[in-house]
């Protein structure tokens, strides 16, 4: 991996985010926090922190698309839409993401008491 696909790889995570976070916030049927509506800062934030998790749900889905991207650079839209996607839902990408997280214990466990 060279040092400008890392950036190029950055930049896109950053940019879905905040487009997905200013989409999610015009969302009509976005969650409501128990403060009221979520304010556009706090909307373009978590679309962030939501693209910046893609790599990691693509990780745990044993995706090669970011590996993929680097020989083959259309595959960069295509890591744009996941970025863009997960951070327009951010708030459910991220309940998601944490539930598959929070199961992998749990599946090692059993694996090794078998």
């Amino acid at each position: 991996m060279t040092e400008t696909s890392i950036l190029t790889i950055v930049a896109i995570i950053v940019c879905c985010g905040i487009l997905g976070g200013i989409a999610n916030h015009f969302l009509p049927t976005r969650p409501r926090g128990i403060y009221g509506n979520y304010g556009l800062k706090r909307c373009v934030f978590l679309g962030i922190v939501a693209s910046g998790v893609t790599p990691l749900f693509l990780h745990i889905v044993s995706s090669n698309l970011i590996k993929d991207a680097i020989e083959d650079p259309m595959k960069f839209l295509l890591l744009g839409s996941y970025c863009l996607l997960f951070s327009t839902f951010s708030t459910r990408v991220l309940n998601k993401v944490a539930d598959q997280l929070l199961k992998l214990p749990l599946d090692w466990q059993k694996n090794s008491s078998e």
